[in-house]
C-alpha cells in the first residue's frame, strides 16, 4: 500500500480541475431539467389538440433526450473520457465473480433506502405540525409528479423509470463521474456520487433516500468493480414503484382511489391489494436485513488510498469550487419546489396567452 500510495501520480491541482468539471456537468444537468420543462410547455401547446397518450409520450422524449442524454454526453466529454468509454464500457458492465453474494445485499440496500425514507416523511409531519406550515410541496418534475393519466402512459413511465433511468444513470453516476474521482479516495467518491444521485431526484423527500441508497451502491460498485449489480438493483428498486402507479393507472384503481368500487372490480382491487402486502412485506423485512447488517458496515472502511491532502481538505476543495457552488444552489432551487422553473412557467404561460 506504501509503494502504491508514493507512485500516486494525482496531485492537487489535478483534484481541484475534477471537482470543478464535475460541477459544471452538474450545473449543466440542472440547466437540462429547466430547458427540457420549458421545452415541455411549448410541445404541449403545439400538441394541445391531440391524444393524451401522444403528448405524454412527446414528453418523456424531452425528458430522455434534455434530462439523460445531453447532460451525459456532456459530462464524458468534460471529463475527457469520451474516447476512453468506448473501450470502457463492456468493462463497466462486467459480470462480478460474486453475482449472487453481491445480489444477496439487496434486501438490506432496499431496506435502508426505506427506513429513511419513512425516516423523512415522520420528520416533515412532525415539523409541519409542530410549526403550523403546510407540508413541503413536491418538486416540479419534467414529467409528472403524479399518477400517469392513463393506463398505456403508465407504461410509458414505467419504461422509463425501470429501462432507461437505471442504465442513464448508473452509467453518468456510478459509471463516468465514479470512475473521474476515484482516483482521489473511494470513500469521498462514493459521498460525493450519492449526493449527486440524491440531488438529481429534484425532490426533498425523495432526496434523503435516495442518497442513502446511492451511498449502498456506491459501495457495492466499489466492491464489485462494476455497475453491473448496482443497475440491476436500480431498475428492481424502480420497477417496484413503476408497477404500482401501473395499478393506479386503472380505471378499477383509480375509481378506489376516489372511494368507487365497481363489483366488475373486485379482482384487479384484490391483487393489487395482494401486491400492497407483498411490498409492505419486502420493507419489513429490508429493513430488518439491513439492521443486521449494521455490525458488519461498522468494522468495514474503505482505506485512503490519496493522502496529498486530508478528507477535510479534499471537502473544502470540492465545496469551494465555484461550479460546485452553483449546482449545489440550483439542486437546492429543484428539492425545494422548483421555484426559478415555476417563475419561468408561468412567465410563458403568461406569453402564450398574449
Amino acid at each position: 500500500m506504501e509503494e502504491i500510495l508514493a507512485e500516486n501520480p494525482y496531485k492537487i491541482k489535478d483534484f481541484k480541475s475534477i471537482c470543478s468539471k464535475i460541477g459544471l456537468t452538474m450545473v449543466v444537468y440542472f440547466v437540462c431539467r429547466i430547458l427540457a420543462n420549458i421545452t415541455s410547455i411549448f410541445a404541449a401547446e403545439a400538441l394541445s389538440g391531440a391524444d393524451v397518450t401522444l403528448r405524454y409520450f412527446v414528453g418523456t422524449l424531452i425528458s430522455i433526450l434534455m434530462v439523460y442524454v445531453v447532460p451525459m454526453i456532456f459530462t464524458a466529454m468534460i471529463l475527457g473520457s469520451a474516447k476512453a468509454y468506448k473501450g470502457r464500457f463492456k468493462s463497466l458492465y462486467t459480470k462480478p465473480q460474486k453475482l449472487v453474494q453481491a445480489m444477496g445485499n439487496f434486501g438490506a440496500v432496499y431496506g435502508l433506502g426505506q427506513a429513511v425514507n419513512l425516516l423523512t416523511l415522520l420528520v416533515i409531519f412532525i415539523v409541519s405540525r409542530s410549526f403550523g406550515l403546510d407540508e413541503v410541496s413536491d418538486s416540479y418534475r419534467t414529467l409528472s409528479s403524479s399518477t400517469p393519466p392513463n393506463l398505456a402512459c403508465g407504461f410509458i413511465f414505467a419504461f422509463l423509470a425501470i429501462v432507461i433511468a437505471p442504465f442513464a444513470e448508473e452509467l453518468w453516476v456510478r459509471g463516468i463521474v465514479f470512475d473521474a474521482l476515484k482516483p482521489y479516495g473511494k470513500g469521498f467518491t462514493i459521498i460525493v456520487t450519492a449526493i449527486m444521485f440524491g440531488a438529481m431526484h429534484s425532490n426533498i423527500k425523495s432526496f434523503f433516500f435516495t442518497t442513502a441508497l446511492g451511498l449502498a451502491l456506491g459501495y457495492i460498485t466499489y466492491a464489485t468493480g462494476s455497475i453491473f449489480v448496482s443497475t440491476i438493483m436500480h431498475a428492481i428498486f424502480n420497477s417496484i414503484s413503476s408497477i404500482m402507479i401501473i395499478f393506479m393507472c386503472t380505471p378499477e384503481i383509480s375509481n378506489l382511489m376516489s372511494g368507487e368500487l365497481a363489483p366488475e372490480g373486485e379482482f384487479i382491487t384484490a391483487v393489487f391489494g395482494i401486491y400492497l402486502v407483498i411490498v409492505y412485506a419486502a420493507v419489513i423485512f429490508g429493513i430488518a436485513a439491513f439492521i443486521g447488517k449494521i455490525k458488519t458496515i461498522k468494522k468495514y472502511k474503505i482505506p485512503n488510498i490519496w493522502n496529498e491532502i486530508t478528507v477535510g481538505q479534499k471537502w473544502g476543495v470540492f465545496l469551494t469550487s465555484i461550479p460546485v457552488m452553483i449546482f449545489i444552489v440550483l439542486a437546492v432551487n429543484a428539492n425545494i419546489g422548483d421555484l426559478i422553473t415555476q417563475q419561468i412557467d408561468r412567465l410563458l404561460l403568461g406569453l402564450s396567452f398574449i
